[in-house]
């Protein structure tokens, strides 16, 4: 991973594992998402997502998008939002 992380949501989309949100240094929630593409054993940097949060849901949609549920922000709380992200033009 380029950026160390822990308690984030990771889908498979298109060949891609994507690693979104989750923590850095332990404390710090991040927006920050990156994908590994298989076939190229090569990590890449995505754009951040809107709103940091802890054990997010994601799925996939479509075969080009993918959905981020929630999440619990630094104090604990649900995240109400849904964020969508398109694989096809980052």
């Amino acid at each position: 991973m380029k950026v160390a992380r822990s308690s984030h949501s990771m889908v498979y989309l298109n060949g891609s594992i994507y690693f979104i949100g989750g923590y850095v240094a332990q404390t710090n929630l991040t927006t920050s998402c990156e994908r590994y593409v298989v076939a190229q054993n090569k990590m890449e940097l995505c754009s951040k997502s809107n709103h940091p949060s802890n054990s997010p849901t994601c799925c996939p949609f479509n075969e080009r998008y993918i959905y981020k549920f929630g999440g619990n922000d630094n104090n604990g709380q649900m995240v109400l939002v849904i964020e969508r992200y398109d694989a096809e033009t980052d």
